[in-house]
């Protein structure tokens, strides 16, 4: 199962879910209400989703292969806007993915164990660790976020490169 962030025609982020085909996006809000009767704010965001835990997948594993979908349900994926899975993340964990930060991981150990037990540190891992830090508002919502012209030696412009700036809307 896919799962997506997307704007609707309204210009509301919904919680969407690919399809058998992958052209379709079943709107799970809608979907989840007219199937249990009843709200379910689970269904209505990535987070509120993930948050929901097992409950919350395995009522999106029935809307899905129940193949009780309506059409009403179902926007073409073509038509819509993909937003950023997490439009707004809670936080931003960079999660060891860059090597340096795996060595200065290392080398916090270290000098963690060796305060625990008492050892003294090599003089060599007195040095301070770089820090990866991420705001989660540098998120880009859409494909289409803020272009920034990269200027070619000449002055003139050539390329385009994204800025990322989640307040863009």
């Amino acid at each position: 199962m896919k799962f997506a962030t997307y704007r609707d025609e309204a210009g509301a982020e919904k919680l969407g879910l690919m399809d058998a085909t992958g052209g379709m996006l079943i709107n799970l809000d809608a979907a989840a209400r007219r199937l249990l009767g009843r709200h379910v704010p689970e269904m209505t965001s990535m987070l509120a989703f993930i948050e929901g835990g097992e409950e919350a997948l395995a009522l999106a594993r029935t809307l899905f292969d129940s193949g009780a979908v309506l059409p009403e349900e179902r926007v073409v994926l073509s038509a819509t806007t993909l937003l950023a899975p997490l439009p707004l993340p809670p936080q931003i964990r960079d999660c060891m993915s860059f090597e340096q930060h795996l060595r200065d991981g290392s080398a916090g150990m270290t000098r963690l164990r060796a305060r625990l037990t008492g050892d003294t540190i090599p003089q060599s891992d007195f040095v301070l660790p770089n820090v990866f830090a991420r705001s989660r508002f540098t998120t880009l919502r859409t494909a289409s976020a803020l272009w920034a012209q990269m200027p070619k030696s000449n002055g003139q412009a050539t390329q385009k490169w994204p800025i990322s700036n989640s307040r863009s809307r």
